[in-house]
């Protein structure tokens, strides 16, 4: 017959396990790289269709859209893709914060040769020169970037009881363009601009940053 203390161990032990392949699934997913912009993934090999999703009251939106995105990567590792595009990405405060992300997974493909460079500047090892955050233009429009190098993706947030949007706004571009300064950046294509107020009113910026 077995005791309570051995049931709990065996709880403990299972959870272990279960926390341990969570783990191993994120280490492979964060592999991938993801994007926003579609001609990003030009030439490349359509895979399929994933999907993610991280829930947690009270939780931050940019926390939970990271684990979102990272478990649509790990799903998107074992069908052998190196990149997803990102096509709905979707908070909800209901009940719980939550983030729902799809994304379509592509692979290499016939033509995707000189993107996949460009999507690994830190192969460059080019020794970098850190930019002036006040100098670092904000765009929205993708054609505003072309000829210009990918540097990688930057974040910001800002977040403030009955804080004014504008004014949280203002604060998380300039904490994506301080990141992105320090990649050497020049301009910076906001991504995804979110605006919610669970529990406290917060922005949630993602941007890539270019030079």
């Amino acid at each position: 017959m077995r005791t309570p203390t051995s049931i709990l161990a065996s709880f403990l032990l299972l959870g272990c396990v279960a926390v341990g392949n969570i783990h191993a699934a994120e280490a492979g997913g964060n592999k991938v790289t993801y994007t926003r912009l579609a001609d990003d993934v030009k030439g490349f090999e359509k895979l399929g269709v994933v999907h993610g999703k991280a829930q947690k009251a009270f939780g931050n939106q940019e926390k939970l859209r990271e684990k979102a995105i990272a478990e649509a990567q790990a799903e998107a590792a074992k069908l052998g893709a190196t990149t997803i595009l990102i096509t709905v990405d979707q908070f909800a405060p209901t009940p719980l914060n939550n983030v729902t992300v799809e994304a379509v997974a592509y692979g290499p493909g016939k033509g995707s040769t000189a993107v996949a460079k460009e999507e690994k500047p830190e192969e460059k090892k080019e020794a970098v020169t850190p930019t002036d955050p006040a100098k670092i233009e904000t765009t929205r429009l993708a054609d505003d970037v072309k000829g210009k190098t990918k540097l990688g993706i930057v974040h910001g947030k800002a977040m403030k009881s009955f804080g004014n949007q504008d004014k949280l706004r203002e604060k998380a571009i300039a904490e994506a363009k301080a990141e992105a300064a320090k990649l050497g950046a020049t301009m910076i294509l906001i991504t995804l601009d979110n605006f919610e107020n669970t529990p406290l009113n917060n922005v949630a910026i993602e941007a890539i940053a270019f030079k």
